[in-house]
């Protein structure tokens, strides 16, 4: 059962919201209800963080460290205060980066209360408050008296500011400090320093005029100040402060006028207050200081307007909406703590859906207003009416955003009248909530297959039994689902049969048909499915096939006691992936069998068995799988091809790094000339055996591969794919689930969710390093020109779920990076750079930071770096990697492609010289199979020829008649004892000359095909697709020929690429080549010209 059904079935047992644990992130958790639905809380800041990989409730309190400093218990990112002396007062660290600022003298040892550390005294009668958030911190100069405020060092304040991988400005418009990474991304901001004093509002005179319940507020004095001292209270004389970095200084001029004026009231507070966000800003917008930017200020934001000092606040917030994409919402609640009103006396405030907003955003440049959604009327924060929270109902705009696609959507809270004071408040930003309770509808199915067994696009016909379809049903949140087919006669637009079963996730579903809805004809289907809230996927594709019932049908019946058979549903018991189970293919009364030929999903080649033999099996991975079988009798009848359904259980077993079959050691993954997956799958002994090309054929095309971690949560680790999409202009990122022995399959596109956050599109190359953060989830490494990113993986399948983090200032483009593992026994994954001109390899280290997590920017430091190899340029070594150890030490190891062949270089104890690698050896003498059916072998008058029908990499025997008909001795082995097997005339001939036939591989799938050189040169080919079970395809006149005369025409795989190519032998020896690259008929040939002078007149 998977998380999501256990948390559904909970919640409906107990009838209490469930939390799906791991969804959780830093600012959001995810619960199943007990009405089947799902609930996501998005908080404003983060409410826990991950520490020793495990997530603590966030904490911003002080307390003092082992080394003297000062520092909060768990909060995002890393705050450091002094602990007296001098350094810096305070750091703050993000993402590997820091920002530090000084005070000119030593400071006294402060005394902690909650989040604040007091530093008294530190001009007379001036004290330094520091408070730190959980996503930042502030800091106060409290000005105590009139003679402390002519102290000459106030005149100016100039703090030293120390920076790692940061450049920091100010706007001279807003006032906004900002400090940002190479990039130019924002990594801390600061709204403009403000300063005010101790004035509190004294009434107005629009209070005095009210009546009722209003005016006897207002008679009865001022409203309270909040209670912090880091927020401005009501009524307060404030001034923005001039600010500018220079010389390596913050220096900010407090406003004398307000400092030393005759009206000030003491104690005086001088700011500023540092942040940092991800995905939930706000910004308030004050017609006081209608320039200043006040975004994600840790101050209260504000409603309204005030009447002592003429102030008008709207404030305004950004919500993470990217995971309710495609979402059906059925409510959604915003939620802010109110913290002080004017008076008891419940006031309107109203929501709107507006415009983004940024750190540009102002009470000059304010968001456009769009609709209102919600008003509440309440009155909180004062004592007679503590501060609370109020609900608001963003169910519409929620909804608009989940079918638009919106990564965000931006709330602004308004006063109705905003000329009344009774309507002035103040909000906790950082109290923010958006709970939304949503349903995603099911994925289109996939899997469409019937039993017994046809081709859904090209169809099949099926004899005199009983016909079954079937489909794998998906749904993101899980539960119970419900599969919906659909069965058409050819020719007709209303269904014949229609059929609803019970479904589950990741499940196949099964629907046995009545014999009475297929009589003999042709007909199509399609299947989709709906959840228990009726909401429906897209229908499938429609798949197709015939009904013969004149045609007798006994396929083979299949059965597994290790297996149960799976047709309707996941049996009670089973065997476990990646353990042998037997399966015997019985005759079904059928007397007069041959043989029966089988294949899987997994190993789609034939092979044959006696009638009522058992085989062994070895199922890759969890869930389900297919075995496939038909008979022949003596005659040479075939039967139709029955479809065996099981499921195995996931191993409780995670195989380790680079372990890409469960048996513990460490294999290679790597591209061959082709772009076609290579597997070297490592040995007890350390050896390796020859690669095999595991993905069917379908190559990679200039893709760069990744591997080093499990992504799809089965305990396999899988395959990660840069490749570019001509379509889209840009290259794509893709897993590529590992069927659990080393092959792949299940393409699934990464995505970010804010398109500025892609940095793939045009990267060079990307690198696995594992789960970097400790959340259980597998992260990447993005090298984008002289930029690394790292980006951290999400249950949600999105890479900036958490912002990807740039590591190092900037060099990267003179690197390939290499990903070995942990080198030196700190529990932190290391890099390998290979320079890529020189060939030198150097090892840089990670390091945790100061929050106990991987700090990815230490990778960057030019430092830190330490040369440990030589002479592994690019050129000589286009692929260079390492899954760790794989010659029996505890060292790691590298391997590179060279050439055609795949070697390696052990790795040992440093030398005098500082290098850490031995001689170079071979893993594989040849990069991949053998190309055997990528050229004619034999003479193109000969009867027999030899050709590898199969595509297993060894030349079988082939008999071709006069008329061309094709007939074929499979080679199993070889090896003369019982080693052939007779598969019969697999193709019928059309031609009557068969020297215009020739045998060889046309399209690079490891087949050969069937091709006829016609008189005037050209070719006509058929694509063997099937392996003996019917599978050509006539793609006609594939190349217009270069010669009227056939015999000079050899095909020939020239380039090595796996595809026959296009060669004329002139009559002097000299040799043309049109080279195939593709071989559609569409222009994919390229003219060589004259290749070879000729040195014989015998060609």
């Amino acid at each position: 059962m998977s998380a999501e059904d256990f948390a559904l079935k909970k919640a409906k047992e107990t009838g209490q919201p469930y939390e799906l644990v791991k969804a959780r992130t830093q600012s959001s958790d995810t619960w199943a209800m007990p009405t089947g639905k799902w609930s996501v809380k998005r908080y404003g800041t983060p409410v826990r963080v991950r520490r020793g990989g495990a997530w603590v409730a966030a904490d911003p309190t002080l307390q003092f460290t082992a080394n003297g400093s000062v520092a909060s218990k768990a909060v995002a990112g890393s705050v450091t205060f002094s602990g007296g002396g001098t350094g810096p007062f305070l750091s703050g660290v993000k993402d590997g980066r820091t920002f530090s600022l000084t005070w000119p003298k030593a400071l006294p040892k402060p005394t902690l209360a909650g989040n604040v550390a007091t530093y008294a005294n530190v001009l007379p009668d001036v004290d330094l408050q520091l408070k730190a958030e959980i996503e930042g911190f502030s800091q106060l100069l409290i000005v105590k008296t009139a003679a402390a405020a002519k102290h000459p060092d106030l005149a100016t304040l100039k703090f030293k500011l120390d920076t790692v991988g940061l450049n920091v400005s100010t706007d001279g418009t807003s006032g906004l400090i900002k400090a940002v990474n190479p990039a130019g991304q924002d990594v801390f901001t600061a709204s403009a320093p403000m300063m005010w004093d101790s004035t509190t509002t004294a009434g107005s005179a629009s209070a005095a005029k009210s009546t009722g319940a209003r005016a006897q507020v207002a008679a009865e004095g001022a409203p309270p100040a909040p209670s912090d001292v880091f927020v401005p209270p009501s009524g307060a004389k404030d001034a923005q402060m001039a600010t500018a970095v220079t010389g390596g200084n913050l220096e900010i001029k407090p406003d004398q006028a307000l400092l030393t004026g005759a009206s000030t009231k003491y104690p005086v507070y001088i700011d500023p207050s540092v942040a940092w966000s991800e995905h939930h800003n706000w910004a308030w917008a004050y017609r006081s200081w209608a320039n200043n930017s006040y975004w994600n200020t840790k101050e209260d934001v504000r409603v309204g307007y005030e009447s002592e000092t003429n102030g008008l606040s709207r404030s305004f917030f950004e919500l993470d909406t990217a995971n309710l994409k495609g979402a059906q919402i059925n409510k959604s609640t915003f939620r802010i703590r109110e913290t002080w009103s004017w008076s008891c006396t419940p006031t309107p405030v109203e929501l709107w859906s507006t415009g983004p907003i940024s750190s540009k955003t102002t009470w000059n440049n304010q968001p456009g207003k769009g609709r209102k959604l919600d008003t509440v009327t309440a009155a909180k924060g004062r004592a007679e009416c503590g501060a609370g929270n109020l609900e608001f109902n963003a169910t519409s705009i929620a909804q608009e955003a989940a079918s638009k696609g919106w990564n965000t959507v931006t709330l602004g809270l308004y006063a109705p009248n905003e000329g009344d004071v009774y309507q002035w408040k103040r909000f906790d930003p950082k109290t923010i909530v958006l709970e939304t309770e949503y349903n995603n509808p099911p994925a289109t199915p996939t899997g469409l297959g019937t039993s017994p067994a046809t081709s859904c696009t090209e169809g099949g016909v099926i004899g005199n039994t009983r016909i079954a379809l079937y489909a794998k049903a998906e749904d993101a949140d899980g539960g119970n689902l419900q599969a919906e087919f659909q069965l058409f006669k050819a020719g007709q637009s209303a269904p014949v049969a229609t059929q609803a079963l019970p479904a589950l996730r990741g499940r196949v579903v099964t629907w046995s048909v009545p014999d009475a809805n297929l009589v003999s004809g042709s007909y199509s289907w399609k299947v989709r499915v709906t959840d228990q809230d009726n909401a429906s996927s897209a229908w499938s594709s429609t798949c197709s096939f015939a009904v013969d019932r004149d045609r007798p049908s006994h396929p083979p019946v299949i059965s597994s006691a290790q297996f149960p058979d799976g047709s309707a549903g996941w049996p009670a018991t089973t065997g476990v992936a990646r353990t042998p189970g037997s399966f015997t293919f019985g005759a079904n009364g059928e007397p007069d069998l041959k043989e029966i030929w089988y294949y899987t999903d997994e190993q789609p080649r034939l092979k044959s068995v006696a009638p009522n033999a058992s085989i062994t099996l070895l199922p890759p991975g969890a869930g389900p799988h297919h075995v496939y079988a038909y008979s022949v009798d003596k005659a040479g009848n075939r039967s139709d091809t029955s479809t065996y359904t099981y499921y195995a259980k996931r191993s409780n077993v995670v195989d380790g790094p680079g372990d890409l079959n469960g048996d513990g050691n460490r294999d290679i993954w790597t591209l061959d000339a082709k772009d076609q997956l290579l597997t070297y799958t490592g040995q007890d002994d350390h050896s390796f055996v020859r690669a095999k090309v595991e993905d069917g054929g379908t190559a990679f095309g200039g893709a760069q591969i990744a591997y080093g971690g499990d992504w799809d949560d089965d305990g396999d680790n899988d395959l990660v794919s840069l490749r570019y999409n001509s379509n889209q202009g840009k290259k794509e990122l893709s897993t590529y689930a590992n069927t659990g022995l080393g092959s792949v399959d299940n393409q699934i596109l990464l995505r970010v969710d804010r398109e500025e956050n892609d940095h793939w599109f045009n990267a060079e190359q990307i690198s696995a390093p594992g789960d970097i953060d400790g959340d259980g989830l597998q992260d990447l490494l993005v090298k984008q020109g002289k930029q690394l990113w790292a980006y951290y993986g999400s249950l949600w399948g999105s890479l900036d779920e958490k912002e990807p983090v740039l590591v190092g200032n900037g060099d990267w483009d003179k690197f390939t990076v290499i990903t070995p593992g942990d080198l030196n026994g700190d529990k932190v994954p290391d890099l390998w750079l290979r320079e890529n001109a020189t060939g030198d390899l150097f090892r840089t280290y990670g390091s945790k930071g100061a929050d106990g997590n991987l700090d990815p920017t230490a990778w960057g430091s030019t430092a830190a770096r330490v040369k440990i190899g030589a002479g592994f340029d690019e050129a000589t070594y286009p692929s260079l990697g390492s899954v760790g150890e794989i010659t029996g030490d505890t060292l790691p190891d590298l391997w590179a492609r060279k050439g055609g062949k795949v070697v390696a270089w052990p790795g040992k104890q440093p030398d005098a010289n500082g290098l850490s690698f031995g001689a170079e050896f071979v893993i594989a003498a040849q990069l991949g199979d053998v190309p055997v059916a990528s050229t004619e072998v034999g003479n193109g008058n000969d009867r027999i020829r030899w050709a590898d029908f199969d595509g297993d990499g060894r030349l079988d025997y082939t008999l071709i008649a006069d008329d061309g008909t094709v007939s074929v001795w499979v080679n199993n082995g070889g090896d003369g004892a019982g080693g052939w097997k007779l598969l019969g005339q697999v193709f019928k001939g059309t031609t009557t000359d068969r020297s215009q036939v020739r045998l060889a591989d046309f399209d690079g799938d490891g087949k050969s095909d069937y091709v006829v050189i016609n008189a005037n040169g050209s070719l006509s080919v058929r694509l063997n697709k099937g392996g003996g079970e019917g599978g050509w395809k006539d793609i006609g006149q594939a190349f217009a020929g270069t010669t009227t005369d056939r015999t000079k025409v050899r095909l020939v795989d020239f380039d090595g690429d796996g595809r026959s190519d296009y060669l004329v032998f002139g009559d002097g020896g000299d040799v043309s080549v049109h080279l195939n690259k593709g071989g559609d008929g569409n222009g994919g040939w390229q003219a060589l010209g004259k290749v070879a002078g000729g040195a014989t007149s015998d060609r």
